[in-house]
């Protein structure tokens, strides 16, 4: 083997020194890249771990890849027990509103942009909540699907107060409908004050009106029918103001 120069080995000292250095600094810039990407990381982990709404990622298994923290509070069941049983999802829904979900979620799966549902979940506890559901697929840089995106939010309260608004305004309308029983020409005996209704009886005013509108009576006299029905007591005062 023939044995290198001196200067042969110090341009092989400084190849070494440059190859050295070279790895230096693509060790140090891979070392900033992952001390970039560990903060990234957490930034987002921070972020997804603390939303209110029940935030989640199916994978294209329908597995769950991530759920966030607040799936405890939305159903009562921790992200980790969804994430190790991928069915409990689809058991928790309400059974009345399973099917739609389950035929929302297939139908709109690839479709771009967000798809909603509003639908009921029986929680751990077994109380009923409304939840509403936005969802889209997620895709790679080389659009293989990735799986869908998901958020539920509780809205019950909304779904409270619609109901009651519903139950309110079915009220009114049927308040307003009895009432307007009440408009137009009535047919009343010009004698007795009877009112013919639409199957052709007489009844009395005030049995007609109570059994068309919310009025109730109490029964009183006015001061002429007081006059005519007793005439002796009217007299009787009548003579005593005068000193007979």
């Amino acid at each position: 083997m023939k044995e290198m120069t001196k200067k042969e080995l110090v341009q092989e000292g400084k190849a070494l020194r440059k190859a050295l250095d070279e790895a230096e600094a693509t060790i140090g810039h891979l070392r900033q890249e992952a001390a970039m990407a560990c903060k990234a990381a957490q930034k987002y982990r921070i972020i997804a771990d603390n939303t209110y709404d029940w935030e989640f990622w199916l994978g294209p298994d329908a597995q769950f890849i991530y759920s966030s923290p607040s799936s405890e509070r939305v159903c009562g069941y921790l992200a980790e027990e969804f994430e190790a049983d991928p069915t409990l999802f689809y058991r928790m829904i309400h059974h009345e509103d399973l099917a739609r979900v389950s035929e929302h979620m297939n139908r709109k799966k690839f479709e771009a942009g967000l798809a909603e549902i509003e639908f009921r979940i029986v929680r751990r506890d077994g109380v009923e909540r409304w939840v509403a559901m936005a969802f889209q697929p997620v895709y790679d840089g080389d659009s293989r699907f990735l799986g869908t995106r998901c958020s539920n939010r509780d809205i019950t309260q909304r779904k409270l107060a619609e109901g009651e608004r519903e139950k309110l305004i079915g009220e009114l309308r049927s308040a307003l409908a009895r009432v307007r029983m009440l408009s137009g020409l009535l047919p009343i005996c010009a004698s007795c004050k009877k009112i013919r209704d639409d199957k052709g009886y007489w009844n009395q005013i005030e049995t007609f009106i109570r059994d068309h509108s919310e009025a109730h009576f109490s029964h009183g006299i006015c001061p002429e029918c007081a006059r005519k029905e007793y005439p002796d007591l009217f007299d009787d005062t009548a003579r005593r103001k005068e000193g007979k």
